[in-house]
Parts: C-alpha cells; sequence; structure tokens
C-alpha cells in the first residue's frame, strides 16, 4: 500500500461559506455548505510530506453535478483566482482560506455560480469541491466571498 492510500480523507471535515454584497457592502445573500474532500486531498497530504504540493488556487463554476471523492474537476469553471493567504487556528485546529471575487470579476454571460473548488499547482489536482445552495448570480452589481474551512479532527 503506497503512504497516498494510507491516509484517511474522512477524517476531514470541511464547509463553504458564501456571502453575497451589493456594491455597498450589504450583505443580500449567505450560505453555508459542506464540501467533499477528494481523493485528491490524500494526494496533497503526502504531498505536502513530500513537499511537492500545495493549495494555491480557487476555482467557481456553473457545473451541479453531486460532488464526490472521485472528483478531479469542477464542473464548467469560469473563474479562477490564486490563493494568498490561510489561517491556521492552532487552538481549534481549524484552517481558513478566503477568495474574494471582485465586482468587475466573473461577469462575463452573468454566470450563476453553482460550484466551488480548490486546486493545488495552479490547477493541476482538485482536494475538494462543493456545491453551493442556493446558487449565486454573479454580475457587476456584487461582490463574493468564500471562505473555506477544514476542521482536523
Amino acid at each position: 500500500m503506497s503512504l497516498e492510500e494510507n491516509f484517511l480523507v474522512k477524517e476531514v471535515k470541511g464547509e463553504v461559506r458564501i456571502s453575497v454584497f451589493d456594491l455597498n457592502g450589504n450583505l443580500i445573500q449567505y450560505s453555508k455548505v459542506h464540501n467533499d474532500v477528494t481523493n485528491g486531498f490524500r494526494d496533497l497530504l503526502a504531498g505536502s510530506l513530500k513537499g511537492t504540493l500545495v493549495v494555491d488556487k480557487f476555482e467557481i463554476g456553473t457545473g451541479t453535478d453531486a460532488t464526490t471523492v472521485g472528483d478531479t474537476a469542477l464542473g464548467n469553471s469560469v473563474f479562477s483566482k490564486n490563493i494568498v493567504s490561510g489561517d491556521f487556528g492552532l487552538a481549534d485546529n481549524v484552517f481558513t482560506m478566503t477568495l474574494h471575487v471582485a465586482s468587475n470579476e466573473s461577469n462575463s454571460g452573468s454566470p450563476t455560480i453553482s460550484g466551488a473548488g480548490l486546486f493545488t499547482n495552479s490547477g493541476e489536482l482538485l482536494v475538494a469541491r462543493a456545491l453551493i445552495d442556493p446558487v449565486v448570480p454573479k454580475s457587476d452589481s456584487n461582490t463574493i466571498n468564500i471562505a473555506w474551512t477544514w476542521t482536523f479532527n
């Protein structure tokens, strides 16, 4: 059995909080959903031990297929952005990364955002995926903040 196969992916719980604001900063939509931690996350842990993999990219998309641990891509990705920071709380074993989608980003075709994913090595490996419910209509009149939290037990 390989090092990657020894990791128990199910021991990590994740949730995604989506906040949508109008241009005046007023909250117009909020939701919290759970994500599936993919088999890619197991590979990420092993790769981190080897120093070869790092979570560095968020993607959002319009796909609506159910998430599974075997997912390798985000359904119909419409926007991606590099992750610039993360915060790990040692007291509660929670790691959080945040994505901000500005009013002038991801507006081509006025997409309805229904999914989000985290990737390693600039999109090489999907490590977590979530469906966003309710969906978020993206336009130049709103911004989106997505906080992705992993709890390690």
